[in-house]
């Protein structure tokens, strides 16, 4: 954004100077002002002031199509164009520079070899000469390797008019990008529901064991009460039909059995 703001101010002069710019001499001289100042990068609103576009049909009309190629154009594009007047040093550094701005997003690196057949040059330090000076004028973040021969590149600055022709194009990206973003975020919410769906599951699973483990508590619980008071139960009965032998009084010394019970019973009735 800052970049963007800086170089929206340094047409301003220019969009100022458009209004005086009465005659297709002065609109000319003005496009060659404005295209070679070392802080502009963005030309839509000088294009639309009606000076400016007085060019067409002029015998000047050449600069103006020189306008618009700096606008959103690249070096091929002027290359390619027929007629248009030669650049001056400042401006033919500008569109290199520009024609970086316009490189595709991916892939974010690039070699030495499609940079020179991009920008039309030869020589590897006059290439490295530009990157190292768009570099220092923020128009890219990145990394320049000599030993690798590429150039990393981070992130572009966004100071590229669109083009009249290509708002219906971008529109119709724009459309596709939204439509991909909808699939893919339907597939996420099925996935979520997948998920969801597959937690009850789980919990309904862990609920019923749960409740079959403490039925069988319950049941295994019951069941040891009623061992208890079995085991109780025999015991009580193998007391009473325990026998001891008793010696009986008297002069035969002989012995008896009788239950424990009849014994103590005996016993009873002996303090009575």
């Amino acid at each position: 954004m800052a970049a963007q703001a800086s170089a929206l101010a340094a047409l301003d002069p220019f969009i100022l100077l458009s209004k005086s710019a009465n005659s297709a001499r002065a609109a000319r001289d003005l496009v060659v002002q404005a295209t070679s100042h070392s802080g502009t990068y963005v030309f839509s609103e000088l294009l639309a002031t009606p000076n400016i576009q007085s060019l067409r049909g002029s015998e000047h009309e050449v600069y103006l199509t020189l306008l618009e190629i700096f606008a959103w154009g690249t070096y091929d594009d002027y290359l390619s164009t027929p007629n248009l007047p030669p650049l001056t040093p400042p401006q033919l550094l500008k569109l290199r520079h520009l024609t970086l701005l316009s490189l595709p997003p991916t892939p974010s690196s690039y070699s030495y070899t499609t940079l020179q057949s991009a920008l039309h040059i030869t020589s590897t330090a006059a290439l490295e000469g530009v990157l190292i000076s768009a570099l220092y004028a923020s128009l890219l973040t990145g990394k320049l390797s000599p030993a690798t021969q590429t150039l990393q590149v981070h992130s572009l600055s966004a100071l590229r008019d669109v083009a009249p022709n290509s708002v219906d194009k971008l529109v119709e990206e724009l459309e596709q990008w939204a439509e991909k973003c909808e699939a893919v975020l339907g597939g996420l919410e099925g996935e979520i529901q997948g998920v969801k769906d597959r937690a009850e599951e789980s919990g309904a699973r862990r609920r019923e064991r749960e409740e079959g483990f403490e039925r069988a508590v319950g049941e295994m619980e019951k069941g040891w009460g009623a061992v208890g008071k079995g085991a109780k139960r025999g015991v009580s009965e193998q007391e009473a039909g325990e026998v001891v032998e008793v010696e009986e009084e008297g002069g035969g010394g002989g012995k008896r059995k009788a239950s424990r019970r009849a014994v103590a019973g005996g016993l009873g009735g002996g303090k009575r």
